[in-house]
């Protein structure tokens, strides 16, 4: 399969292949043919030796790494399905864009797709014997409480309520993105351009948390403490 751009690099989990065991020659000549799992366990199928019936359904795997799920999610905003470490690691990468459609989305909130698990769990069931690729083991992983938001503008109203000078600057009715010095993208704090604004007091600890913040200026201002960099 071709790469999908803008999707972060991945290497694709393989698909495991059919064994061949040595037999001795009678009859059909291919029936030494196994698939992964013991044909004991379904009894042997003569019919269809090649056939890897323990092959991960298509609908199971995450169209990013093409593993089987263990904690699949769904974006909420574009309605597809994603394992969850999987498309937050894309977000963080590309943005908040859709691996599939590659639309820009306003919102990178993900949710626990239940569903998909009990789908997942089933096949596990009734494939006793077979360890899913990339998965470490036979269970599924428990739902992360990671649900792919940032509280950007929590940040930036934590900030304005602690300083005066920021009250008068950013109004109180006005959304974030509209404020004066303020550049937000797809839901994220990139610039805060504030120089010469006369702020005092300290800068609050928790500016960390803007992790897209590309660009802070705040030259000319009367701070006591600066975020470290």
């Amino acid at each position: 399969l071709a790469a999908t751009p803008g999707i972060c690099l991945m290497a694709p989990s393989k698909r495991r292949k059919t064994s061949a065991e040595s037999q001795p020659t009678s009859g059909n000549a291919s029936s030494g043919v196994r698939t992964r799992r013991s044909t004991s366990a379904r009894g042997d199928l003569p019919d269809a030796p090649d056939a890897d019936l323990d092959a991960e359904p298509e609908v199971l795997m995450c169209p990013i790494t093409r593993a089987m799920f263990r904690d699949p999610v769904i974006v909420v905003v574009s309605g597809h399905t994603y394992e969850r470490s999987d498309i937050l690691s894309h977000f963080k990468c590309n943005g908040a864009k859709d691996p599939l459609t590659r639309r820009a989305l306003n919102s990178t909130k993900v949710m626990t797709i239940w569903a998909m698990r009990n789908v997942v769990q089933a096949w596990l069931d009734k494939h006793p014997g077979v360890t899913p690729d990339g998965w470490d083991s036979r269970e599924l992983l428990e739902p992360s409480k990671d649900d792919g938001t940032y509280d950007d503008e929590g940040v930036l109203q934590t900030w304005r309520a602690m300083c005066p000078e920021l009250q008068e600057r950013w109004p109180e009715a006005a959304r974030p993105e509209q404020w004066r010095g303020v550049t937000i993208e797809n839901g994220r704090v990139v610039e805060l351009v504030l120089e010469s604004w006369g702020l005092t007091a300290a800068v609050p600890a928790e500016i960390g948390r803007l992790s897209a913040l590309r660009v802070l200026i705040l030259a000319d201002n009367e701070l006591t403490s600066l975020p470290a960099e």
